[in-house]
């Protein structure tokens, strides 16, 4: 007998449960208390692509993640940060999904299939932001990293020279 995780009872209503609680969340307070980098977050935009898209973990984890159809469960278990590989793969996949979204908000002719994406497409801009926003950060601290360690390599050479040129002087 094959598992079809599409037809469980428990499933369905799961992304019922979770399609209601995204449609009536206040404007995206909640993802903004988050880090782009841990399980909660990840969690976050994984039920978003669930009532979206009628997505299981396993298809988000290869399909968005460009990961193994494993790699969402392992962190699910571990409550373990994403890799920033996998952050990355996220960022650019939701990009995708965001255009898809405008897309079918412009060119639908049902106004709640045209609402529905519009509410989609507003959480998956979120979350890119998020991400974006954590790869500066990331990238601000590595370039104040770097610049500190410069001015900790010219001080110590014009300690160095000034402690030179005091015992010649001497």
């Amino acid at each position: 007998m094959i598992f079809d995780e599409y037809k469980t009872y428990n499933w369905i209503e799961k992304i019922k449960d979770k399609r209601k609680e995204i449609l009536n969340a206040e404007k995206h307070k909640d993802i903004v208390l988050l880090d782009a980098n841990s399980f909660a977050f990840l969690q976050r935009v994984c039920n978003t692509l669930a009532v979206a898209l009628r997505m299981s973990e396993s298809e988000f984890s290869k399909h968005v993640l460009n990961a193994t159809k494993d790699y969402y469960a392992y962190l699910k278990n571990t409550k373990k940060n994403i890799s920033d590989d996998k952050l990355e793969n996220l960022l650019q996949n939701l990009k995708v999904l965001a255009v898809s979204f405008r897309n079918t908000a412009e060119f639908s002719k049902s106004n709640s299939k045209i609402r529905t994406s519009e509410i989609h497409k507003d959480k998956v801009d979120a979350y890119v932001a998020k991400i974006e926003n954590y790869f500066l950060i990331k990238r601000d601290n590595k370039i104040n990293e770097d610049l500190l360690e410069l001015i900790k390599q010219e001080n110590y050479l014009i300690n160095t020279n000034n402690i030179k040129t005091a015992l010649n002087n001497y």
